[in-house]
């Protein structure tokens, strides 16, 4: 287990680090991204079914938020996130 989670982060931590870097639109494409697998996984988690109705409604809720704070929105963000 150890070794996937070093695997992993030895992908993922230069992919982060190089959307800081070249910032805006890429950041948000990555974050979109993490957001996506999170709630996708959180779906999983939390019901029955592999993706049902919750981790879709968490998934809208992440995309909205995060294109609202790359639109400079940041209430609506805070509010939906």
């Amino acid at each position: 287990m150890l070794r996937t989670r070093l695997q992993s982060a030895a992908i993922l931590v230069p992919l982060a680090l190089a959307a800081v870097w070249f910032g805006p639109p890429w950041i948000t494409i990555v974050v979109g991204l993490a957001g996506l697998a999170m709630s996708w996984k959180w779906g999983r988690l939390s019901a029955a079914r592999p993706f049902g109705p919750r981790g879709m409604l968490v998934t809208v809720a992440v995309l909205v938020a995060v294109g609202a704070a790359a639109g400079g929105r940041f209430p609506l963000a805070l509010v939906v996130g």
